[in-house]
């Protein structure tokens, strides 16, 4: 429950920037540090210092909206909901370009529809020389199973064939701004109801679902019989003689 209360939270706060952004996660100190100080400020200027022993891994989604997706369907994507609430430290490249061609000596992967065996298209594709891998997925829709299955997969296969998989971004970029649906969900959250653009039932009805106001209902009626029973209990008049044996007057003759 907590994990996804911080990877909402992270969705929330992710999706407020615009255009493309990189969202850059470091496992080594050479991109942390050209980020901080400013000698890369692009993915692209990432790019070009990347090598082969720290390889740079990309997924581009410019029209699907993953972020979005997975805050709808957490369920369907363990992986990258994981992989997200894993990312302590998240280097942000807002306003960034996208990254057309990987540099010299790297690799890129169009991905128009998730392949039905992803390690056809994965595998025998990767070498410790690759300094730069780029997934680009140029649909406006996928299917969130099958792509946090494709991701688990390539991470498996980056693992094994490249020097190393710690240094991965996800330049995200669509064609609407999510700053106001992302203020409108903090304020919805704030009173207590949900998207005002989507469902605007309140949050409650959530606890007065139809079987249990069916209970309480049927629970009512049974306690007003119950109580008419009593009452027509009480009500009878009966005498103590009535308790009493009758005596056989023809007996006490005799």
């Amino acid at each position: 429950m907590l994990c996804r209360s911080l990877v909402a939270v992270l969705v929330v706060f992710l999706r407020v920037s615009a255009a493309i952004t990189s969202y850059t996660s470091f496992g080594t100190s050479k991109y942390r540090e050209a980020v901080s100080n400013g000698q890369a400020t692009s993915l692209a200027q990432l790019a070009v210092i990347s090598d082969a022993q720290e390889p740079l891994i990309v997924f581009q989604f410019l029209k699907f909206d993953l972020l979005g997706a997975i805050e709808q369907q957490k369920s369907q994507a363990g992986f990258l909901t994981e992989l997200l609430h894993n990312t302590a430290n998240f280097e942000i490249l807002a306003q960034d370009e996208l990254l057309k061609v990987p540099p010299a000596g790297g690799k890129q992967f169009v991905v128009a529809e998730i392949p039905a065996a992803p390690s056809e298209l994965l595998y025998g594709n990767f070498q410790k020389s690759d300094n730069c891998i780029v997934f680009q997925f140029t649909n406006t829709d996928y299917d969130l199973a099958r792509l946090d299955e494709f991701a688990e997969i390539a991470f498996v296969f980056l693992e094994e064939e490249l020097s190393s998989a710690d240094n991965f971004v996800f330049q995200l970029g669509a064609e609407k701004s999510f700053k106001a649906q992302a203020r409108n969900q903090a304020e919805s959250e704030a009173i207590g109801v949900s998207d005002p653009e989507g469902d605007s039932k309140p949050v409650l009805s959530s606890l007065w679902t139809d079987g249990l106001i069916t209970c309480l209902l049927v629970t009512g009626l049974l306690i007003w019989i119950l109580v008419i029973a009593i009452s027509w209990i009480t009500s009878l008049e009966i005498s103590y003689g009535a308790f009493q044996k009758p005596s056989d007057p023809i007996k006490k003759t005799n």
